[in-house]
């Protein structure tokens, strides 16, 4: 961001990395939903009180705030490591790096690694670690109860619940193909000192996460597929 007298603070590339960060939590909790809807569904009335709901955005604004907060105290671009890559920044994006707020991962300089970017990748990692095997549990609980022959669901509904199920999946793939791994990519990959280039097509995978959300919905559900046909007969 350029430096104004509106942007030049470190918390406005904050707020925006977190706001990427948040897209783990809202999928580790369709999971859940999806998760008790066929293993105990009396809770899913719990999603209809007060204290649940509640319950559930204290968790996403904790979240939000604690990768904020990482972000703002262990990876602010100090005046060396800015000297360091004004000249590549701007090479390649005509971007001065001591005019600009940034975020840097300084993770090796002097000799030694720097305590504080190095804290922020450790805290990143568990959050992410942690967000995964949630969904890891509540998917393969949910294809058990799915596949299991005493339940006591009718055809017709289990087959609703694997259409939705699928088309969580694929909503899940595609965040973690063009947004968790391209941002994961830009921060782990520095630290073992590996060629970076690749890492410039992660700009062009985040574009394309919001557009083929969209369409997975679309194609995977066969009501919304035909609705799709007949407002566009090419379909």
């Amino acid at each position: 961001f350029p430096k104004t007298i509106y942007l030049n603070a470190q918390y406005v590339i904050c707020i925006w990395a977190s706001s990427f960060s948040s897209i783990l939590v809202i999928v580790d909790f369709n999971f859940l939903y999806r998760y008790w809807a066929v293993s105990n569904p009396h809770l899913i009335k719990l999603f209809s009180t007060n204290w649940f709901p509640l319950s559930l955005i204290v968790i996403f604004a904790a979240q939000c705030v604690s990768w904020y907060s990482v972000c703002y105290f262990l990876m602010e671009a100090t005046p060396e490591a800015r000297e360091a890559i004004a000249p590549a920044l701007l090479k390649k994006y005509g971007v001065d790096a001591r005019e600009r707020s940034l975020l840097i991962s300084d993770y090796y300089r002097d000799g030694h690694y720097n305590t504080k970017p190095v804290a922020a990748i450790f805290f990143f990692n568990v959050v992410l670690g942690v967000g995964f095997t949630f969904m890891i549990y509540c998917g393969v609980g949910t294809i058990r109860c799915l596949s299991a022959v005493n339940q006591h669901i009718s055809a017709q509904t289990r087959k609703l619940q694997y259409q939705l199920f699928r088309m969580l999946t694929i909503q899940t793939i595609i965040p973690l193909c063009s947004v968790h791994f391209a941002c994961a990519s830009t921060l782990i990959i520095p630290v073992f000192g590996l060629a970076q280039e690749f890492l410039d097509v992660c700009s062009p995978l985040l574009s394309f996460f919001a557009p083929l959300d969209a369409l997975a919905v679309i194609l995977l559900m066969s009501d919304y597929r035909r609705a799709a046909s007949k407002m566009i007969p090419c379909i």
